[in-house]
């Protein structure tokens, strides 16, 4: 194989021991750099572009010796690297030599990784592999020390740190009783899913969903277990039981939005607003919180009723009334009138940044429009008196001179 060119690689200067202090701002925007200059080297010659992912990966834990992650950002950012360094290396085409040299590199890094910083490495070890009989070899190599039934094992028994690499190359090398039998007394469902994707693979739908069933109905982990059984029972065909047990904890999101989207697009023959009223029965005294969702939706009616209910930001009523200012009269006034309903209340997050003129402009144009002009001064009094605060010289004062 020809030999790359050399290159002076910024990560390498970027990225070098203790090169960076406590704030997980500066290695994030370096990570971001080195992301770069590996997609620029790719283009050039796709060996060059792994073998520089290589280089960064080994060098990522002795420079962020110092740095906290209490976030959790850097970690999103080093798992995303981690995971397009994995398809850089894939797409190397590198010779077996190359390739093992590689591999070998890349482990001396993760088991001298104490933090651990590159910890998800483990989990991409059979991608990292590439064909069958490179992962079977490493699944020999790294045979971690089954666990214990829980009854014998010792208080706090740590993991051996080759359980998930090992895992992951099994599977790739498609070892799946060693696996299912490996991890026959474990329950730690970071490990038993292995076992389940083992179980799926081998084409034993019902023993995989028993088995992530038991991990679900544990109470730990609940997103996963809850997402593989749901994919399992629809794919057994069991959609309605799919839906009733693990639909809305498979796709719970911090975004509520995403949260009913999700649900949406799973699920398209069922009826969107059972769905969200299913959603919003999950937090209680928050049903204004998920006006955003039902509105983006599609859910006009039901969104305004969730508004009514509870506080909703005034910010995301105004977002609504701008967009649906022309397109829908109706929902913009009432989403206008909950709006003001919410400044007074002291409802805004960011007060300062709300744009009353722009708002009671469209109130006016969407009372325009629907004939209502002349009730609008009557509705916003009503307001200003319903929930005016005893000294309230902001919102209040600023809302009668905006309707002069």
């Amino acid at each position: 194989m020809p030999r790359t060119p050399k290159i002076v690689w910024q990560l390498q200067r970027h990225f070098r021991r203790n090169a960076f202090g406590w704030r997980n701002g500066p290695p994030r925007t370096r990570l971001k750099e080195a992301v770069s200059e590996l997609k620029r080297a790719a283009k050039r010659d796709p060996v060059l572009a792994a073998e520089g992912a290589v280089r960064l990966i080994e060098r990522l834990p002795p420079a962020l010796e110092q740095t906290d992650d209490s976030s959790g950002a850097l970690g999103n950012a080093i798992r995303n690297l981690l995971a397009f360094a994995v398809d850089l290396i894939n797409a190397a085409g590198a010779d077996a030599r190359t390739r093992e040299d590689w591999l070998e590199r890349l482990w001396v890094a993760y088991e001298n990784d104490e933090r651990p910083w590159i910890e998800g490495l483990g989990e991409l070890w059979g991608a990292l592999c590439g064909d069958t009989m490179t992962a079977a070899r490493w699944s020999e190599r790294l045979t971690p020390r089954p666990r214990r039934p829980r009854g014998e094992r010792e208080p706090y028994e740590p993991y051996d740190r080759c359980t998930v690499p090992w895992l992951s190359a099994a599977l790739q090398a498609g070892r799946y009783d060693a696996i299912v039998a490996a991890l026959k007394h474990d329950d730690f469902w970071l490990h038993v899913r292995w076992a389940v994707a083992a179980l799926r693979a081998k084409g034993e739908t019902e023993a995989a969903l028993r088995r992530a069933e038991t991990a679900a109905e544990s109470g730990l982990f609940v997103g996963d277990p809850a997402q593989v059984c749901e994919e399992l029972l629809r794919e057994l065909g069991r959609h309605q039981e799919a839906f009733e047990r693990y639909a809305l904890a498979a796709h719970e999101s911090s975004s509520r939005v995403k949260w009913l989207k999700s649900l949406l697009a799973a699920y398209p023959e069922r009826d969107p607003g059972a769905m969200l009223a299913a959603l919003v029965a999950t937090t209680p005294g928050q049903e204004g919180r998920w006006f955003a969702a039902a509105r983006q939706a599609g859910l006009l009616d039901a969104a305004v009723a969730l508004a009514e209910r509870s506080a909703t930001e005034p910010a995301t009523l105004i977002t609504a009334v701008k967009q649906h200012a022309e397109s829908e009269p109706p929902f913009t006034l009432r989403c206008g009138l909950l709006a003001l309903r919410g400044l007074l209340r002291g409802d805004a997050f960011d007060p300062e940044k709300i744009d009353l003129d722009l708002l009671v402009r469209h109130l006016t144009q969407a009372a325009d429009a629907l004939g209502v002009r002349d009730d609008l001064p009557g509705q916003i009094d009503a307001l200003l008196q319903a929930h005016a605060r005893p000294g309230d010289g902001w919102w209040a004062p600023r809302i009668r001179r905006a309707l002069t």
